[in-house]
């Protein structure tokens, strides 16, 4: 009996491994493209005037936009009040989180959060350490990158 256990607690955890290896590499597949974001949520902000719901949309003043490669890289631009800012780096996924990286002078500092992809829609939650807020962004795919 003790046998029987142990045998199917292993092919429980096999199946797991292969379901989440699978979803992983979906998830891989899917991110690569340009997204633009289309909706933001900024809650459990310490100054609460800073917290906000809403649409956002890419206009020549205000966007913002991601691109993920299929190589790791990333480019992120941020347009505001007419003037775009950039920056580029190397993302990595698991099963539960999007980190991205980006290296200044030698050191390579990453953030990451939670995230939600498929072939249409990206949602990405990061905590700003500076202001304590989740901020919350729903993207949409504008292409279906390399």
């Amino acid at each position: 009996m003790k046998q029987l256990i142990v045998l199917i607690s292993i092919v429980a955890i096999g199946s797991l491994i292969s379901c989440n290896k699978k979803e992983l590499e979906e998830n891989n597949r899917f991110i690569v493209g340009t997204w633009e974001a289309n909706f933001e949520t900024l809650s459990g902000c310490e100054d609460p005037d800073l917290n906000f719901q809403g649409e956002i949309s890419c206009t020549e003043t205000a966007c913002i936009r991601y691109t993920f490669e299929d190589d790791g890289v990333y480019f992120a631009e941020v347009t505001m009040d007419g003037e775009t800012f950039g920056e580029q780096g190397t993302f990595s996924l698991d099963i539960d989180n999007l980190s991205l990286c980006i290296e200044d002078e030698g050191v390579v500092t990453c953030n990451g959060g939670s995230y939600n992809v498929n072939s249409a829609t990206l949602e990405f939650t990061i905590t700003d350490s500076d202001s304590g807020c989740s901020i919350t962004r729903i993207f949409e795919k504008t292409d279906a990158g390399s």
